[in-house]
């Protein structure tokens, strides 16, 4: 399912449940320039990317690296023009 998020910027599934099949998060609504941001709860970055001209992404579940990253909780951040939002989440394997 979609987590609405304030400014109605959507994303989901949420929890995403790889052994289910769902094997990326969609950010919907962005704005044509925007930064995603993903961390580890501890707050390591493990994965930035930059898009434009398109109000869809889709975050792969990879590191910086191409990994995998492991079942747990992630906090996201997005920026771009006047809009800082933010929210977590849930990777089950």
């Amino acid at each position: 399912s979609y987590s609405a998020h304030s400014d109605q910027i959507y994303f989901g599934p949420n929890p995403v449940n790889v052994a289910a099949g769902q094997l990326w998060v969609e950010f919907r609504n962005l704005p044509a320039q925007a930064e995603i941001s993903i961390y580890t709860i501890s707050g390591k970055m493990v994965f930035h990317g930059e898009h434009s001209e398109q109000t869809v992404f889709q975050w792969n579940l990879k590191n910086k690296r191409g990994e995998a990253v492991a079942a747990g909780v992630y906090l996201f951040v997005i920026r771009g023009n006047n809009l800082l939002q933010s929210g977590k989440i849930a990777v089950l394997r």
